[in-house]
This record gives structure tokens, C-alpha cells and sequence, in this order.
């Protein structure tokens, strides 16, 4: 079986909440852009819960910048929770997205 990406989305009082489990690469890019595409439909503030992914690369990243970046545009914010493995925060941090300016990487658990 290909490696894949598997969605959970919970809607909350104050937004939506989605959870991201499995390999989130370039060969998942367009399920991840679907799902995030889905993210700026709704309503309210985006958690995203990334403590189910096992590998991820650069592309994930950038559609993660994208993603804050038109919930920026529309007034909402977007929250990054559950730190995943090791090798996706090692991953992070060696391209550098582990930047406090961003200010995707918040402290905290996702609420449901």
C-alpha cells in the first residue's frame, strides 16, 4: 500500500479542527490541498493537529505557510498543534520553520 495522508476534520464553536496522520509529501500535495482548500470554505479559526504524521517534506511546508497566509487575508488565524514525531520537528527545524515570527507553533493542545 502507497504511503498516504489520512484527514479527520471536527468542527468546533469557534472554527474547524483538522487532523493529519500518516506521510504528508509532495506525493500527497494535491489531498493536502483539497483538504486545506476545504480549511478556507469554512467559517472561523483553523487547528491543525499534526501529531499523526510520521514524515513530511518541504512541500508540506509550504502549503502550511499558504494555508495561514489566505487565513491571514480573511481575519482568521491558524494554530499548529501536536508536534508530531521527532523526525518531523528535526525536519522543521533543519529548513528553518521553526521560526518564532511565523507564528505557526503555539504551545497547547487542540481543543475539541
Amino acid at each position: 500500500m502507497p504511503d498516504s495522508v489520512i484527514f479527520t476534520v471536527i468542527k468546533t464553536g469557534k472554527g474547524m479542527q483538522l487532523a493529519l496522520s500518516g506521510v504528508a509529501t509532495i506525493q500527497q500535495s494535491e489531498e493536502i490541498k483539497q483538504a486545506f482548500l476545504s480549511c478556507l470554505k469554512e467559517t472561523g479559526d483553523v487547528v491543525l493537529d499534526i501529531a499523526g504524521l510520521t514524515r513530511v517534506d518541504s512541500s508540506f511546508f509550504q502549503m502550511l505557510c499558504a494555508l495561514e497566509k489566505s487565513l491571514v487575508a480573511q481575519n482568521r488565524t491558524l494554530q499548529l498543534v501536536g508536534s508530531g514525531c521527532s523526525s518531523v520537528e528535526a525536519y522543521a527545524e533543519r529548513i528553518g520553520f521553526f521560526s518564532p515570527s511565523l507564528g505557526l507553533f503555539q504551545p497547547g493542545e487542540a481543543a475539541v
